[in-house]
């Protein structure tokens, strides 16, 4: 069988999401870094390239709901007793 070498064309394993999440050179040139999630605990989280030669943390992304009052009652102007009723009758999350 010839191989892709012997042909001169470029080819490399495929790696899996798990494969990533699990590969120890990406963790330890930081690209992969543990954080505290609300929901999962601690995990690993990939930071990308820009964040990880800066050394800074990830921002995880905002939770359902997370926002609902800075939103609602800031920007639109509804009154936080208004944004409570719409929460109980499931209208807002």
């Amino acid at each position: 069988m010839i191989g892709a070498q012997s042909r001169h064309t470029p080819a490399s394993p495929v790696a899996t999401p798990l494969d990533l999440a699990q590969d120890p050179q990406l963790i330890a040139r930081g690209f992969l870094r543990e954080v505290e999630h609300p929901d999962f605990g601690r995990m690993l989280f990939p930071v990308g390239a820009i964040a990880s030669l800066r050394g800074t943390q990830p921002d995880l992304a905002p939770r359902l709901g997370q926002h609902d009052e800075e939103v609602f009652c800031g920007e639109f102007g509804v009154p936080r007793d208004q944004l409570a009723k719409l929460k109980q009758s499931g209208v807002v999350v």
